[in-house]
């Protein structure tokens, strides 16, 4: 009896050190994708970026087709009011995108199409690859069982909750989970956007307990920001949810990025990943942004590998020589971006000062939260004073204008700027930043 018992409690043992192994291994990204069964991607807030004018869309776009990513869940806000339509007219013309991308919609679509056509998304990029869509009454939500490499993920996309469409969307989300039949090689994946980041708090409470029972992951795309969003939940069965980030709008010190999802089936786990879009190639992530969901247990933090120094955000960048106030980081602020983009004059809305004379690397953020492409306008006198109010210091015919790229965007589309009047020298804010307080510390690193 008592060699039995040694027996049993070895054979745990080397199966826990087994599971331990499979992940102690791990330290790229190509050894998780050797290891994985199954991969697929979810993003979300381009806001109408396309290839053509990100290099953080056409970045991911190429690590998905590298890493045999089988399907891509989108969050919505893909379009923008006033934006070309290149995006959609991307995954029309791929025939990959066409048949594996299951979109989702948010307030970028209902600016784009009007505020109760957001649906005509969907209706789009419908993907004909698979069968068996299931959507409420108005054709913005669906649930669709995705069946890839003998597993299924049953995805159920709720797109953009109101006050007005909460009720219905609660309703459809209740019938869809209560029909659901699942094993072993089947997760559950629930998506949404509201105003309310865990948008879980707006439904009524026996849903709210159906949804955390029955699913796996579940994403949103409110904050801009990818974070783990804490959930009260069972202790035995804890979902995932994360917020998704953005591809091109990340906020605060976020990188831009999206998020990639493993399969594993020894252990039978889903590794769930925030892929750094600003590096020049996909890597594996540190347990900031990387996650293990298993099945019918906790979520663990991933740690693949140790923070890099540069990942650091309380690293110090410098010591300034003063404490500059918000009028006077202004005015240096204003001179770094047109200095950086070879401008005449610039337009420049810094967020906040430095908190201190010792500046970390979150600190640049607090300045620069959206971390900007800097945009050069080809602009006249009276142009830049109808488009920005104010008096122009430079009396030029043409003057060239370095301002932030969302901020350019209205002054785009007021003007109906051509091409041949807008820059793109490839200058960030938060690099500028960074190399002034370098240069201005009175302690070098």
């Amino acid at each position: 009896m008592r060699f039995n018992l040694i027996l049993v409690l070895l054979s745990l043992l080397a199966i826990q050190l087994t599971a331990s192994d499979n992940f102690d291994s791990i330290r790229t990204i190509e050894g998780l994708d050797d290891r994985s069964d199954l991969t697929f991607s979810v993003f979300g807030d381009n806001r109408g970026e396309s290839l053509e004018t990100s290099i953080y869309l056409a970045r991911m776009v190429r690590w998905i087709g590298e890493s045999d990513n089988e399907f891509v869940i989108g969050m919505g806000d893909h379009l923008r009011r006033g934006k070309n339509s290149l995006f959609s007219d991307f995954i029309k013309e791929h025939i990959y995108w066409t048949q594996q991308f299951f979109p989702g919609i948010s307030k970028g679509e209902e600016d784009f199409f009007g505020a109760d056509n957001g649906c005509e998304f969907i209706k789009q990029t419908e993907v004909t690859y698979n069968r068996g869509f299931v959507y409420n009454n108005t054709g913005c939500a669906y649930y669709v069982p995705i069946t890839r490499n003998g597993y299924v993920i049953h995805l159920i996309q709720l797109n953009r909750i109101t006050s007005e469409s909460v009720s219905s969307k609660a309703a459809f989300l209740n019938k869809q989970l209560k029909a659901l039949k699942r094993d072993k090689k089947s997760f559950v994946i629930l998506t949404a956007n509201a105003d309310e980041t865990n948008w879980l708090t707006l439904l009524p409470k026996s849903v709210q307990k159906l949804c955390r029972e029955k699913a796996d992951l579940i994403f949103t795309s409110n904050d801009n920001y990818c974070h783990r969003i804490p959930l009260k939940a069972r202790k035995k069965n804890e979902p995932l949810m994360l917020d998704t980030g953005s591809t091109d709008h990340a906020y605060r010190w976020n990188p831009n990025g999206f998020i990639q999802i493993h399969v594993l089936s020894n252990p039978s786990a889903l590794v769930v990943q925030y892929l750094d879009l600003s590096q020049p190639q996909r890597e594996i992530q540190h347990s900031e942004f990387a996650w293990i969901k298993y099945p019918g247990k906790q979520v663990e933090p991933a740690i693949f590998r140790m923070e890099k120094p540069e990942e650091n955000l309380e690293i110090i960048v410098g010591v300034l020589p003063e404490k500059y106030n918000q009028k006077q980081i202004n005015r240096i602020l204003s001179k770094l971006y047109s200095k950086a983009a070879k401008a005449d004059v610039s337009y420049v809305l810094p967020s906040d000062t430095f908190p201190n004379k010792e500046v970390q690397f979150k600190d640049l953020w607090s300045v620069f939260p959206l971390n900007q492409e800097i945009i050069v306008l080809k602009l006249t006198p009276l142009e830049i004073r109808e488009s920005l109010g104010g008096t122009v210091p430079v009396e030029k015919d043409t003057i060239r204008l370095a301002i932030g790229k969302f901020a350019s965007y209205s002054v785009i589309e007021k003007l109906k700027l051509p091409s041949n009047r807008i820059e793109r020298p490839g200058v960030y804010e938060i690099k500028i930043l960074h190399n002034w307080v370098e240069e201005q510390s009175v302690i070098k690193q």
